[in-house]
């Protein structure tokens, strides 16, 4: 269990029942209340692991989404971010199932290093970072989303 990553789950969804309750704790799965705000204990926790350098698996549209397109993220995403003392950077490679086709795109970490200073000396506050933070990653998204399905087209 050391190694597998926590992830935040909407209460009404997963914890529903006892079966359910025990098979998504089991999981390292978060109960987090949709609507609850980014001050919620859900996010204290996840914070909390992310601190401990535990990785988090996070939906940051905070919904269910059966589109293609990206729905612009959450501003938890951004707090998370803004008050890790470490930057949630994987460090470890991921391995894929053999005979099945797949195609990952990467890019490099964000840094928020700039952002985050003015952040803490005053100059910007707490709102417009987590906006900000929100933003970087929506858009560093967007980019992957298309260089994913050009790679896809090109059967790279």
């Amino acid at each position: 269990r050391h190694r597998t990553r926590w992830t935040l789950g909407a209460q009404e969804i997963c914890f529903t029942t006892p079966k359910l309750s025990n098979f998504f704790a089991l999981g390292q799965v978060i109960p987090t209340i949709r609507g609850a705000g980014i001050y919620q204990p859900a996010m204290n926790f996840a914070l909390e692991r992310l601190n401990e350098g535990k990785w988090i698996h996070i939906f940051p549209e905070a919904k269910i989404n059966q589109t293609t397109e990206l729905i612009y993220f959450k501003w938890g995403i951004g707090r998370l971010i803004m008050e890790s003392i470490n930057p949630p950077i994987r460090d470890h490679t991921w391995i894929p199932l053999f005979g099945k086709n797949i195609v990952i795109v990467y890019g490099d970490p964000i840094d928020f290093k700039d952002v985050l200073i003015n952040y803490r000396a005053g100059k910007t506050d707490e709102a417009t970072v987590r906006i900000i933070v929100t933003s970087i990653i929506f858009n560093t998204m967007t980019k992957l989303k298309k260089n994913s399905e050009l790679l896809e087209v090109k059967k790279i």
